[in-house]
């Protein structure tokens, strides 16, 4: 295995006395350092592998954990869903309530999307469509 180039590689101890390893890189044109942790034993190929990664800016994915789950979905517009956020997001009652009425009514409405249509069924609630025609007297 080729050696690692010291000029990037900073070991550090945390406030625990851990050791910490880490790939560090001045930033071109700026003071700044980029540094990414190094979590693999040193000397193994798995160790040569995540630094080559930090050195040429990739992410480092290691073999043994599961990969990054997938982005949620975009919210189809007009559902029941897409509703639901825009009452989170500018209905002034809403707004108006306090941190935990906010958050009680958001696990509540937020559990109704997520109610399946049918028994079984993979379609939710949420992703139903949604036409209310606006009222004279709507406050949200």
């Amino acid at each position: 295995m080729p050696p690692i180039d010291q000029r990037y590689y900073y070991e550090d101890r945390d406030r625990h006395g851990n050791l910490r390893r880490y790939f560090r890189k001045r930033v071109p044109g700026t003071a700044k350092f980029r540094k990414v942790r190094l979590r693999e034993e040193p000397g193994t190929a798995a160790f040569h592998e995540e630094f080559a990664a930090a050195l040429a800016g990739r992410h480092y994915q290691r073999p043994d954990t599961a990969p990054r789950p997938p982005a949620p979905p975009r919210v189809v517009e007009r559902s029941l869903r897409w509703l639901i956020q825009k009452f989170y997001r500018e209905c002034l009652e809403f707004l108006g309530y306090d941190v935990e009425t906010q958050k009680n009514r958001r696990r509540i409405l937020d559990a109704l999307c997520r109610e399946p249509v049918q028994e079984g069924a993979e379609l939710e609630v949420g992703d139903l469509p949604c036409d209310i025609p606006k009222g004279p007297r709507s406050r949200c």
